[in-house]
């Protein structure tokens, strides 16, 4: 028995390579171009002082840091003004999906050098649909470098 290769290259299909950062791919430029909430960008972020994730948010208008109590254990967490005196804890998401370990473990595993942007929103009627939880309080979103 005989086998006869053919010698002619194999035709791969077309790849398409998305152009932009990852960071227009995701929305978050348009979305601070429309100026709906407060954002940071990398650079900005690069420029502040601290080492961890929740002293970059500290540094943003409308957040206020503060200790908590959570399951017995006193942990820092952002907080901003609901309306009238009151103050809420934001939801928050990482890398646009809801980040349900909670505020605590934020300050155990982010660090300032892996936040390459920031997202807040304040105000229940200019958050995204996607950042939403309709918990009566803003939200916050990290993205971390890639």
């Amino acid at each position: 028995m005989t086998w006869e290769l053919d010698r002619r290259p194999a035709q791969l299909p077309t790849v398409t390579v998305l152009g932009g950062s990852r960071l227009e791919r995701n929305g978050f430029m348009a979305r601070a171009r429309q100026g709906h909430g407060s954002f940071l960008n990398e650079a900005q972020i690069e420029k502040m002082g601290g080492f961890s994730a929740m002293d970059v948010l500290g540094r943003l208008p409308r957040l206020t840091l503060e200790y908590r109590n959570s399951g017995g254990v006193r942990v820092r967490v952002p907080t901003m003004r609901r309306s009238g005196r009151s103050r809420c804890v934001p939801a928050l998401f990482v890398d646009g999906g809801l980040w349900l370990e909670g505020w605590g473990q934020v300050g155990n595993f982010l660090m300032k050098v892996d936040v390459q942007a920031v997202e807040v929103y304040s105000s229940i009627i200019t958050i995204p649909p996607q950042f939403d939880r309709h918990n009566g309080c803003g939200s916050v979103v990290i993205w971390t470098r890639p």
